[in-house]
Order: C-alpha cells, then structure tokens, then sequence
C-alpha cells in the first residue's frame, strides 16, 4: 500500500486494534461475547489474536501486525515485547525511507535546475536540520567540497564560516570511519569520482567529540554531457537509533531461542540430570558474543560441570541458581581472552547479543 492510499480492513480484530490505537489481545474470542456473532475471523477458525497499530513517521495508523491462532493462547511478557520490536522496527524503517524520498527528491531537483543552485542548497539545509541528515557535494574539477551545517553538527566539527573546503577536509572525514569501513568509503568515493559509479553505504562513523554511531554514507555522481563525472552530491544520515532496534531485536529473538532449546532438554526424560546439564552447558556459549572464547561453568550442590581451559579468564556473567527459595549452585560465563579490547563485558551492558556484524568486503564508501 502506497502512503496516502486507503483500504477498508477486514477482520474485526484488526479493526478493533486500530480503533483503540494499541495492543490487542484476545486468548479466546469464542468465549468473549463481545466478538459473537458473525465474526468472520471467528468463520475462518482464529480464535486467538494479537496485534498492534502501525503508524506512518506522521503518527497515522494505517495497519496493524499481528498473529492469529486456530487454538486459545494466552501470549507470554517475552512474546509482546518481542512484539513491540518488530512494530518498532517496521516503523523505523517506514521513517528512514521517507527520509531518504526526501533527499533524493532534492538531489533529481538540483540536477535538473543548476541555476537555482544556491535557493536548494537552502533548502536541502532546511531539510537536512528537520531529518537529521548531512548533505555535501564535491566539486572534480577543483577538487573541493561543499558542507551543510548539519555535517558539521554530525561530525562533531565546529561550524565553518566557509562551506567551500578544500579536499583536506574529504581526509579528515575519512579519519573518522574505523577500518575496515575506513577504505569501503575511500574506495567508493573514488569510483564515483572516476567511474561515475553511485554508493550507499551502512557503516561505522565516530564524530570528532567522541559519539560511535551507525551511519548511512551515499554519493551520487553528476556527469556533464560527454559523460565526465563534474560533481559528486552525497548525504550523511545518523541511523544508529535504527541499528540499535535491529541488535535488540536479534538479541530478543536470540534469547527466547535459546531457552526453547533449554526446554526441549528438560522435557526429555531420558537424560541423566549430568547429561542435561553438558547438553545445556555446551549449547549455552553459542549464544554469546564471542561463543569461540566463552565457556559455560556450572556448580551444582558442590559439584563443577563444564570446563574453561582458559591460560586468561575473566567473568562476564556469574548467576545464582535457585530452587525452592535456597541458593543450590552458579551458573557462570567465563570469557577466554587477554587483551580488555576484546572483552565484550568492556563495551557492552549485556554480553548476550549477537555479535556485530561485519563489512561484507571491501570496496564501497
């Protein structure tokens, strides 16, 4: 569906969802007089539902996400917040395309009318305060540069008099993008110059005061008429709020996996209770950031499962466990490595995240 576009929803649980702009749960409609009679979710066997709104970046509701069942289901905390990321992330996503529609709309109107040059710098500025995002443009033949007052803020620079740099400042941006994203963005800005070849980049970005952010770099190339690439527009738009839904995300569903593998072990009646806890003990340290280098260790009525052949260990997470109200054992990881760098407990509140992912190859700026 297009913005702007309209399509009455079928379903009076979608309907319901939207018309109360939140959560909807329904465990059992069958026994909810409020959705008898001729309900047709009810006609096609879903009984069960959950669902949430989902909004435009201007905050219109224009559907919902959900999960209907054939069977009564009462959804558990882990479940809807799950949930309420996938929603998150959905909308997100919505606003960052709408932001970059703005941007290229911009860009298609600066190509087509180079006399109105100055008034959409104006208005690219404009733009580019309301979203957040930096614009640049590179001029070949000088070799020099054009920033938006945004790029600066971004960068973490102080605001310059002079927009026009010269090329020095193209190398002091560069410095602020940690290898390996460092020769992605060099190598792609050299080919938009010389081969006129386009780029959008998600990379890596630390501004000069200190902030680590996900950023998404683009250069589009602008030819004359024989074809020789004169100019360079780019933006430069802050999506680490967007990163940061998309790792907790993963880090949910990575979490809620790992305790229905867990389930599955404690439901097999034909494991010994050591037996159990090795299956448990070696399936558990894939789920942590640096599963190579974390061991599991289990105490148990004084007895240690599991074994850290660590030459340097630290912990990283240490937990009490349980039963019935009395402190039986601990459950511990024990990350394997020397050097505080490579220690995720350093750099992250919760070790049990996926780890981050990598450049795929080089090549891009």
């Amino acid at each position: 569906m297009q913005r702007g576009e309209r399509e009455e929803l079928a379903g009076l649980y979608c309907e319901k969802t939207i018309s109360r702009k939140g959560e909807l749960e329904i465990v059992n409609a069958l026994k909810e007089d409020e959705w008898q009679p001729d309900n047709p979710d009810i006609e096609m066997g879903l009984i069960s539902y959950l669902g949430l709104p989902l909004s435009w970046p201007d905050g219109e509701i224009f559907g919902t996400i959900c999960v209907l069942g054939r069977e009564p289901r009462k959804f558990k905390a882990e479940e809807k917040e799950l949930f309420q990321q996938f929603k998150a992330m959905i909308e997100a996503d919505l606003k960052l395309i709408e932001q970059q529609k703005q941007i290229r709309s911009l860009i298609r109107d600066k190509t087509k009318k180079e006399k109105e040059l100055k008034r959409s710098k104006r208005l690219l500025e404009q733009n580019e305060r309301l979203a957040g995002v930096g614009g640049w443009e590179y001029y070949a033949d000088e070799d020099r540069v054009y920033w938006t007052d945004e790029l600066f803020r971004l960068h973490g620079f102080p605001l310059s008099a002079d927009s026009e740099l010269k090329a020095g400042y193209i190398e002091k941006s560069l410095k602020q993008y940690p290898e390996p994203y460092r020769e992605q963005v060099e190598t792609a800005f050299q080919r938009a110059v010389a081969e006129g070849k386009s780029y959008e980049l998600e990379v890596r970005f630390v501004s000069a005061d200190g902030k680590r952010m996900w950023v998404k770099t683009a250069g589009e190339p602008v030819t004359d008429s024989s074809g020789r690439v004169v100019r360079v527009l780019g933006t430069f738009i802050d999506i680490t709020e967007f990163k940061n839904i998309q790792l907790k995300l993963k880090e949910r569903v990575k979490e809620l996996d790992c305790l229905h593998t867990i389930a599955n072990y404690l439901a097999d009646n034909s494991l010994t209770l050591p037996e159990m806890f090795d299956h448990t003990l070696t399936m558990l340290s894939g789920y942590f950031w640096n599963p190579e280098r974390t061991a599991i260790q289990l105490t148990y009525r004084d007895k240690v499962y599991g074994e850290a052949d660590c030459q340097v260990s630290q912990k990283v997470i240490s937990s009490p466990l349980e039963i019935n109200g009395r402190v039986a054992g601990r459950l511990t990881a024990i990350y394997c490595g020397e050097p505080e760098l490579e220690n995720p407990a350093v750099s992250r509140q919760n070790p049990f995240l996926p780890e981050e992912e990598k450049p795929a190859g080089h090549g891009g700026k």
